[in-house]
C-alpha cells in the first residue's frame, strides 16, 4: 500500500509540472524594464517616453482608456481634441476602472475579454498574449498613469516595456 501511495503521488507531481511547463496562453508574458518599444506591423518602434506623447481617460462604461503615441501633443497638451495625427504609430488598450482606478494586472487573451491593440497609420494588430500592468494612477487633471506591458498580436507586433501618460478627466 505504501508503494502504491508514492508512486501516485509522483505520478501527481509529475503531471503537475508538465501542466505546468506547457504554459504557453495565458500567464506567458516577462515585462522589460525599458521604455516601451518593439515592432508594429514589422517596423521597429520605440516609443520616446513623454507623458504628452499619450493619454489616459474614462471611456465607456467606466473604463479606463489609454493611448500611447510616438510623437508630442500639438501644443503639449495631449488632452486638447486632435492633439494627435491619425496616421502616428500608436498603441492603445482599456482596462476597468473600478474597484481601484484601474491598478492591477490585466492578463490578456480573448477568454479574458482583455487586449491591446497596435496601430501602424494603417493596420490594427490585436494583440491577445501577454499583460498589461497599470502601477498607478493619479486621477486628477494633470495628473500621470504609470504601467508597464508585454503584448504580442504575431512575430512582426509585439511592444515590452514602460509607459508613462497624462490623465484626462
Amino acid at each position: 500500500m505504501a508503494k502504491w501511495c508514492f508512486r501516485m503521488s509522483v505520478l501527481i507531481v509529475l503531471a503537475l509540472a508538465l501542466l505546468a511547463c506547457n504554459n504557453t496562453g495565458v500567464g506567458s508574458y516577462s515585462f522589460i524594464d525599458q521604455n516601451l518599444q518593439g515592432k508594429i506591423g514589422g517596423v521597429s518602434w520605440t516609443w520616446e517616453g513623454t507623458e504628452d506623447g499619450g493619454l489616459a481617460e474614462e471611456g465607456f462604461g467606466g473604463n479606463l482608456t489609454v493611448e500611447i503615441r510616438d510623437i508630442t501633443a500639438v501644443g503639449g497638451d495631449p488632452c486638447a481634441f486632435g492633439a494627435f495625427s491619425a496616421t502616428d504609430y500608436e498603441v492603445f488598450f482599456k482596462v476597468p476602472k473600478a474597484p481601484v482606478d484601474a491598478v492591477g494586472l490585466y492578463e490578456l487573451g480573448f477568454e479574458t475579454g482583455q487586449y491591446v491593440t497596435l496601430y501602424d497609420g494603417v493596420t490594427n494588430y490585436i494583440c491577445a498574449e501577454g499583460a498589461v500592468e497599470i502601477l498607478s494612477v493619479s486621477a486628477t487633471s494633470g495628473g500621470l498613469v504609470t504601467g508597464r506591458m508585454d503584448v504580442t498580436a504575431d512575430e512582426n507586433s509585439t511592444v515590452n516595456g514602460n509607459f508613462t501618460v497624462t490623465y484626462c478627466p
